[in-house]
């Protein structure tokens, strides 16, 4: 979920920063809990009076109604912060409750016991980065009976999602002359 406000002063000529509440609707500031995962996390800052400050809240439950608000302040949070009064409540529904799909995986290299996959990453229907399953076969590829990548190594590059898939060369064996099929699935994570 995408937030965005205007920075307004501090109160001694600064751009304030902000403490950002949610709750499923409806909200009452007292008990909503800080924004913890995402951009929106305490404190949220500015670098000018009167900027749009853009930020996310990640890790919020699909379909579901939220609000939130915000509070701006000088000094640190739980220790001197001096606040401002409360904002007014934005209200925004989440939607998807299924992960993306990974829409360009590639074999981008082979030795006779590994293949290296990339593809971008995708949303896991909650805001945050989809684990995957990842399975192989000798082509065509049947999806209950393909093979569980189970010894894989993954490292992410600029959003894009690297693994080396290694095996058994009884089980994987990746011959140039042989032609495998690789398909990855992301994992909705309650």
């Amino acid at each position: 979920m995408s937030l965005a406000l205007t920075a307004v002063d501090d109160g001694a000529g600064l751009p304030a920063s902000y403490d950002i509440r949610v709750a499923p609707a409806p909200l009452d500031w007292g008990s909503a809990t800080g924004v913890s995962l995402g951009s929106c996390a305490a404190p949220v800052t500015a670098t000018a009076v009167g900027s749009t400050i853009s930020c996310d809240v990640l890790g919020l439950l699909p379909a579901t109604a939220y609000e939130f608000q915000a509070v701006a302040f000088r000094g640190t949070l739980d220790v001197d912060a001096v606040f401002g009064d409360l904002s007014n409540v934005a209200a925004a529904t989440t939607t998807s409750t299924q992960p993306g799909t990974v829409q360009d995986l590639a074999v981008s290299g082979t030795t006779d016991s590994t293949a290296t996959l990339t593809f971008t990453e995708v949303n896991n229907g909650k805001g945050l980065v989809a684990s995957y399953d990842v399975r192989f076969a000798v082509a065509p590829l049947d999806w209950g009976s393909a093979n569980v990548v189970e010894a894989a190594r993954s490292h992410t590059l600029r959003r894009e999602r690297h693994f080396v898939v290694k095996g058994r060369r009884s089980r994987i064996c990746l011959p140039l002359t042989t032609c495998y099929s690789v398909e990855t699935s992301p994992l909705l994570r309650l």
